[in-house]
């Protein structure tokens, strides 16, 4: 095995090769305390370190067992997780809404107040079962709602959903965004807006909490959010922001942000993941040193909003630890 991993990179710059050592390296290292915690190198339920209760998820999807099974060891929170946990705990949202739910991790990765409402929309028909059986064991299980219809603009019969077989969040309805576009499923999934659902539950949107991560459709489902984000007394929002997948949607992400900067105070996490004030996308783009431009939006609005973005503008980092 080693003797092919040389040749397959015969010719490679050294620093390639070495990056390349080095994360086979960790990857190992992982493996062996996986082993260690669970009996096994590919559990099918992980421990979040917050306390809730343990996570089921399939070890055999591999942007699962990359970002949450192999990092379960230890405590561990990406800065999606760290800074969802911390609004959770910190804003007391009166109404929660996790678009692009995934496997789960933030939407089932903390507690919410005991009168929340909480919403989450996932258009994977091969993820729902697995979310159904985790959001029956969260401690707030009763108080949250799992959507599987794809959210939008507006409410539609049917589109196409394109399901990525190698990495399940690159799934999307934005044809081109899966690592492999050719080899994708697609399968017809019913379309609603956010603003449909919350007006069906009644909620409460003095203080609203959402996360938006649907690999370029993100514009879309705020189109369908309107209605309840002007009711709302402050919004925080988390936002994936990625040009590659806004240009495959056909979204001029200039456009994009200044719709954005209208409606909220906008912030990112730059490659030391420290947050800062967006100014314009040439100031942003520096910042950030992923090329396309790949980052998560912080959107505020409101008072409450300002007064979570003044203790969360102030964070060195975003901690991963618990």
């Amino acid at each position: 095995m080693v003797a092919q991993d040389t040749n397959q990179f015969a010719g490679a710059p050294a620093a390639e090769f070495a990056r390349v050592v080095r994360r086979r390296a960790r990857r190992l290292v992982d493996q062996t305390r996986v082993l260690a915690r669970y009996g096994t190198t590919r559990p099918s339920e992980v421990l979040l370190s917050d306390g809730c209760t343990p996570l089921l998820v399939d070890p055999g999807d591999e942007r699962v067992y990359r970002f949450l099974v192999l990092k379960s060891w230890r405590p561990y929170y990406s800065r999606v997780q760290a800074f969802w946990r911390a609004a959770s705990r910190r804003y007391a949202p009166t109404t929660v809404v996790d678009v692009g739910v995934n496997a789960g991790e933030c939407l089932f990765g903390t507690r919410y107040p005991d009168d929340a409402c909480v919403v989450g929309f996932e258009a994977n028909p091969r993820l729902q079962p697995l979310l159904e059986r985790n959001r029956k064991r969260h401690p707030n299980g009763d108080r949250i709602t799992l959507v599987d219809e794809i959210a939008s603009a507006r409410t539609a019969q049917a589109m196409p959903f394109y399901i990525d077989e190698m990495w399940s969040g690159k799934s999307s309805v934005v044809p081109g965004v899966a690592t492999n576009p050719d080899a994708a499923s697609v399968v017809r999934v019913g379309v609603t807006t956010v603003d449909t659902v919350l007006s069906s539950r009644a909620a409460s949107l003095e203080r609203l909490l959402f996360k938006i991560d649907v690999e370029g459709h993100e514009r879309a489902v705020l189109s369908g959010m309107l209605h309840s984000l002007e009711r709302s007394g402050s919004a925080i929002g988390l936002m994936e922001f990625d040009e590659g997948y806004l240009q495959c949607a056909g979204v001029e992400t200039a456009v994009f942000l200044a719709e954005l900067q209208a409606r909220f105070r906008v912030l990112a996490f730059d490659g030391d993941e420290r947050l800062f004030d967006v100014d314009d996308l040439t100031s942003l783009r520096r910042r950030v040193s992923d090329d396309p431009c790949h980052t998560d939006f912080v959107l505020l609005a409101g008072p409450e909003a300002e007064r979570f973005g003044a203790w969360a503008a102030a964070w060195p980092t975003c901690s991963r630890s618990a």
